[in-house]
C-alpha cells in the first residue's frame, strides 16, 4: 500500500489484514500494487450496501435468528446477482426486495410453452431464472414477428401491468426453464408504486421550465399533429430497441394521450438508468388543445410508411396498423444489423486469414533461415568431432598395441603363477578328501551303533506294552 512515492505497509493473504477493505475511505488515501499474481475480492458498494440494509431489517423483525437459503446450483445465483445489479431493483427499497423475493413463485416451464399470448390480459409480472425465452409479436396479417430473446435475470410482462392494458406480444419458452412471477397486485405494491413518478400538469410544466425534457411515446402521426413544442418523439414500441437515443444526463417528463403509454414507458426507462416521470391521466389533453410544432426526433432506421387504413377505420384499428407497421421496421432493422455484422465479421475473417497467411509466410521464412544456420552450424561441429576422432583413433591404436604387448607378458606370468596355485590346490584337495573320508567312515560306524540301540529301544517298549 503506498502513500504518493512512500510505502505505507503490505499485505498478504490470509494475514487477518487481508481480510479487511483495502484503503476505504472515499476518496482514496492509498494506493495498492499487486507484487505477484494474486486474487482480489470486489464487491459493488450499492449492492453490498443494499444486502446490509436487507440482513439489518431482518435481524430487527427476527432478532433471535437469521434464515439463510442456500442455492443447489449457479443459475440460481445468476439470475439473482443480475436482477440485484440492475438499475431496476437499485431504485427499489431493499424491504421490498426481501418481500419480492419472498412472495416470488418459481414455476417449472418447457420448451415451446407460451408464457404470454399477446392480446390476452396481463396478469403476471416474470423474471427468468434458468433457461431461455423469445418474443414475438403477430401482426394483422399473422406473421410472427421475433423482437428479443431474454435469458437468466431479465423480466417481462411489466407494460400490461404498469399501463393496465393487454398484452402487446407473446413471450414462448425455447429451453426448459424456471420462471420466478408475481401478481399484479404485488407488482404493483412493491414495484410500480415505489419505481415509477407520476406528476401532474402543473408540476410537468414546472419541472420542463427548469430543464427537464417532454418526452411523446405516441406514434410518429400524432406526434405530429399536436405534439408539443421542444419534446423528443419516441415510441413506445421502439423504445427497447431505440433508447440509447435518449440523453442519460437529462431528466424527462414522459406524456401520451391517457397515461397508458407514458407510464409503460416510464418503467422501461427507469429500468434502464434515466431519471424519468410521467404525466399521470390524460392531463395532457389540456395541453393539446393548444399545439406548438415539436422538434422532430433523430433520424434512426428507415420505417417503412404503415400500410393504408380506411377512413372508417376506428382509432384502435388505426393504432394497431401503426403498431404493425412499427414492428415491421424494427423487424427489418434487426435483420439489416445482422447482416451488417455478419458481413462485418466475415470481412474480420478474411482479414484474420490474410493477416494468419503472412505471419505463416514470415514464421515459414525465418524457420528455413533458423534451420539452415542451425544445419551449416551441426556441420561445423561434425567437421570438428570427425578430425578429433582421428586423432583420437591413432592415440587409441598406439597404446592398444602397447597394452597388448603389457597384456601376453602379464599372462605368461599370469599362467605359471596359476600352474604352481593349481598344484598346491590339488595336493590339498586330495589330502582334505582323504580326512573327509575318515570323518566319514568314523560317523557310518557311529549311525550303525545308533540304529541298533534304537532297534533294542524299541523292543524294549514293545514288550513293555
Amino acid at each position: 500500500m503506498w502513500s504518493g512515492d512512500q510505502l505505507i505497509k503490505r499485505m498478504v493473504g490470509g494475514d487477518a489484514a487481508s481480510f479487511q477493505p483495502l484503503a476505504q475511505l472515499q476518496p482514496r488515501q492509498m494506493s495498492a500494487k499487486a507484487l505477484g499474481s494474486a486474487q482480489v475480492l470486489r464487491i459493488d458498494r450499492r449492492l453490498l450496501d443494499k444486502f446490509l440494509s436487507l440482513a439489518n431489517e431482518e435481524v430487527e423483525e427476527k432478532p433471535s435468528s437469521i434464515e439463510v437459503e442456500e442455492f443447489e446450483s449457479t443459475g440460481a445465483l445468476d439470475w439473482l446477482t443480475s436482477m440485484l445489479q440492475s438499475e431496476l431493483f437499485a431504485r427499489i427499497p431493499p424491504a421490498n426486495i426481501q418481500r419480492l423475493i419472498d412472495t416470488l413463485e418459481a414455476i417449472n416451464v418447457t420448451a415451446g410453452e407460451v408464457v404470454i399470448q399477446q392480446g390476452n390480459v396481463g396478469d403476471y409480472y416474470y423474471i427468468v431464472q434458468t433457461g431461455r425465452c423469445e418474443v414475438c409479436r403477430a401482426t394483422r396479417a399473422g406473421k410472427q414477428i421475433k423482437l428479443a430473446e431474454l435469458g437468466p435475470g431479465d423480466t417481462f410482462g411489466e407494460e400490461a401491468l404498469v399501463s393496465n392494458t393487454k398484452r402487446n406480444a407473446t413471450v414462448r419458452m425455447l429451453s426448459d426453464g424456471v420462471l420466478g412471477r408475481l401478481t399484479q397486485e404485488h407488482f404493483i405494491e412493491l414495484i410500480r408504486e415505489p419505481l415509477l413518478r407520476s406528476v401532474s400538469l402543473a408540476k410537468a410544466r414546472e419541472m420542463v421550465d427548469a430543464g427537464a425534457r417532454w418526452l411523446d411515446v405516441r406514434f410518429p402521426e400524432e406526434h405530429a399533429a399536436n405534439g408539443l413544442s421542444r419534446s423528443f418523439n419516441l415510441p413506445l414500441s421502439f423504445l427497447r430497441t431505440r433508447f440509447k437515443e435518449l440523453a442519460p444526463e437529462i431528466s424527462y417528463v414522459a406524456y401520451c394521450d391517457t397515461g397508458g403509454r407514458s407510464s409503460a414507458a416510464a418503467f422501461l426507462l427507469t429500468q434502464e438508468g434515466y431519471d424519468i416521470c410521467f404525466v399521470a391521466t390524460s392531463a395532457i389533453d389540456e395541453l393539446l388543445t393548444h399545439p406548438i410544432p415539436p422538434i422532430a426526433a433523430p433520424t434512426a432506421a428507415v420505417s417503412p410508411a404503415p400500410a393504408e387504413v380506411p377512413a372508417q377505420a376506428t382509432s384502435a384499428q388505426r393504432r394497431e396498423a401503426m403498431v404493425d407497421a412499427e414492428v415491421h421496421a424494427q423487424s427489418l432493422a434487426a435483420e439489416v444489423e445482422r447482416a451488417h455484422i455478419q458481413i462485418a465479421h466475415a470481412q474480420q475473417l478474411v482479414a484474420e486469414a490474410e493477416a494468419a497467411k503472412r505471419e505463416a509466410a514470415e514464421y515459414v521464412a525465418q524457420q528455413v533461415g533458423n534451420e539452415r544456420a542451425r544445419i551449416q552450424q551441426e556441420e561445423a561441429a561434425v567437421r570438428a568431432k570427425l578430425e578429433e576422432a582421428g586423432r583420437l583413433k591413432n592415440l587409441l591404436e598406439q597404446q592398444h598395441a602397447a597394452a597388448s604387448a603389457e597384456a601376453a607378458r602379464q599372462r605368461k606370468e599370469h599362467a605359471a603363477r596359476a600352474q604352481l596355485a593349481q598344484e598346491r590346490i590339488e595336493r590339498a584337495l586330495q589330502e582334505k578328501e582323504a580326512r573327509l573320508e575318515e570323518v566319514f567312515r568314523q560317523q557310518a560306524q557311529q549311525l550303525e551303533q545308533l540304529q541298533v540301540a534304537t532297534q533294542q529301544e524299541r523292543r524294549s517298549l514293545n514288550d513293555t506294552w
